[in-house]
């Protein structure tokens, strides 16, 4: 998953956001009871401005799975383990200082796991699951490990092949590309294989000079346009529909 303006970071809310929170830190920390009229009120203006943030970030994750599944019948994504991405690092003791801890880059990964939560992997990909469900689509995990760091021309896997976080430089065939570009194709090609429901995607869903045909009572067509609603059934899903 690459890193993109999502739709409420595009927006002011976060702007305003962050605005309220340096407003409500000049107030002293206290109990309800003990609050003023204003300290009260910028907490109500920070309450507002998370729930807004909230319900944008879920919008656009909706929308977005919804697309996805509208336009493919296969997905493939990165079994990404998000809770131990955003862990934060174990202090180190420091031995010439009893008491004392080395430095752990904290500080650093507190703003890394910061963008990760306000992502919001884990809502989208449960929506993107559930949607792909209910429309008979299949959604593939795919081991991330060596994802961008493998040449999809030649398949050397190597960490010089990433001279930078976003160039991609295959040492060996000289192939160049984003580095994004080249996780994603290694995700949807050489690591997807086979998908477990359905033995049948397994090669290509639609032979060449095919224009559609119907799988598990599912028609699969070339081009979204050809789909109703995103789901695309044929008048014998009725008979199928008892084989899921």
């Amino acid at each position: 998953m690459t890193h993109r303006k999502t739709a409420w970071r595009a927006s002011r809310a976060p702007d305003q956001l962050q605005a309220a929170r340096q407003a409500l830190s000049r107030f002293p920390r206290c109990k309800a009871k003990d609050r003023t009229a204003n300290h009260q009120r910028a907490v109500d203006t920070v309450a507002q401005l998370y729930g807004k943030v909230c319900r944008q970030r879920l919008d656009h994750a909706h929308k977005t799975a919804l697309g996805l599944v509208r336009a493919y019948d296969v997905i493939a994504h990165e079994d990404l383990k998000i809770r131990n991405m955003s862990k934060a690092p174990h202090p180190g003791p420091d031995n010439d200082r009893p008491g004392g801890f080395l430095p752990n880059g904290a500080g650093a990964r507190a703003g890394l796991n910061k963008s990760i939560h306000d992502a919001g992997w884990g809502v989208f990909l449960t929506i993107l699951h559930a949607k792909a469900e209910s429309a008979g689509r299949e959604v593939i995990e795919v081991d991330p490990r060596n994802t961008s760091c493998t040449c999809p021309q030649c398949g050397h896997t190597a960490k010089e092949n990433r001279p930078t976080h976003e160039k991609f430089h295959c040492v060996t065939c000289g192939h160049h590309a984003h580095a994004d570009t080249v996780g994603a194709t290694n995700v949807l090609g050489a690591r997807a294989g086979p998908a477990p429901r359905q033995p049948d995607l397994t090669r290509s869903p639609l032979q060449p000079g095919e224009e559609s045909r119907s799988l598990f009572g599912l028609r699969l067509c070339r081009s979204p346009r050809e789909r109703i609603g995103g789901h695309a059934l044929d008048e014998r899903a009725e008979g199928l529909s008892a084989q899921w």
